[in-house]
């Protein structure tokens, strides 16, 4: 075995153990064997920690982290990426499962990049299809292509579920906000993104069992939400750190600042931190312009 694990696979169970062996099963087949297995039990109130001690032998490493307490998924996320001893991290839910080749494909295709490229992107991407062998959204322009987030959402509009490894030490670098339980996953989703670069494919490596699974790498924020002011701290953020992406997307602009209001109103947070928060005076005053739009869009 190599002195460094290639990498982690990090499973987060939360009352879904019964599941479990899919992603055993998945680990099992895989073409590739330099990695681990980190599952974190996240305080399951069924039989989640029993199940998971009773999978069966296997020849990779499996760091089994059995929380008491349920702690969400952002402080489980800090906790297993401190715990992982692999150069890339991958997260598979408790219900995923993926095809044999699927670290084989990853430890490829970061291979075949130059030293330099390595230097600016954070990992390897693919797609996804579901448990009928459906693809989940849509392919991406170019393969081996080099991207971010920004160009895929706002240039190309691509949509759908995508998969895919991340460097350890950019986890790392950029760790999950703790102070609010359900925080949003975009928050570092972006924060990465608009540092680092990633590298898609169009292999279809990933099967999501779009029945029982609710998060994705690339988790959505432009819906209601019964959590406000989760959704509030990126729409913040995305306007604090990243509203120059948007230069050329004037209605997507209206529409950051809509729900940025709009998530203040429903979270009952006052006037004054809602205009304060934001830290530019030009983003102080198109707030105000735009805030019997978020009045409007908190009402209905």
């Amino acid at each position: 075995m190599q002195s460094q694990l290639k990498f982690t696979v990090y499973t987060p169970v939360y009352n879904d153990g019964r599941f479990i062996p899919r992603v055993f099963e998945g680990l099992k087949s895989q073409t590739y064997r330099n990695f681990e297995w980190v599952i974190l039990n996240d305080g399951s109130k069924d039989n989640s920690s029993e199940l998971i001690k009773q999978l069966g032998d296997c020849d990779f490493p499996i760091n089994f982290i059995d929380l008491k307490e349920n702690v969400g998924f952002n402080k489980s996320m800090n906790i297993a990426v401190q715990n992982a001893k692999g150069e890339f991290f991958l997260i598979s839910h408790a219900d995923d499962t993926f095809k044999p080749n699927s670290l084989e494909r990853f430890n490829e295709v970061w291979e075949s990049l130059t030293e330099n490229q390595k230097q600016i992107l954070h990992g390897v991407k693919c797609n996804t299809e579901d448990q009928s062998g459906s693809l989940i959204g849509d392919l991406f322009p170019h393969d081996y292509w080099i991207s971010d987030v920004f160009e895929i959402e706002l240039k190309y509009k691509i949509r759908g579920e995508k998969w895919g490894t991340i460097k350890t030490d950019v986890l790392k670098e950029f760790p999950f906000p703790e102070t609010v339980k359900f925080a949003p996953e975009s928050l570092v989703w972006y924060k990465i993104y608009n540092k680092y670069k990633a590298v898609f494919i169009n292999d279809t490596l990933r099967i999501y069992f779009v029945d029982h699974n609710a998060d994705s790498l690339l988790t959505r924020t432009n819906q209601k939400t019964n959590i406000p002011l989760s959704k509030r701290m990126f729409e913040l953020d995305f306007l604090n750190s990243y509203l120059n992406r948007l230069a050329s997307h004037p209605v997507l602009i209206v529409k950051y600042f809509t729900r940025y209001i709009a998530y203040n109103l429903i979270g009952n947070v006052s006037f004054s931190t809602t205009i304060g928060d934001l830290n530019k005076f030009y983003l102080k005053i198109l707030c105000v312009i735009f805030f019997p739009l978020g009045l409007l869009y908190a009402k209905t």
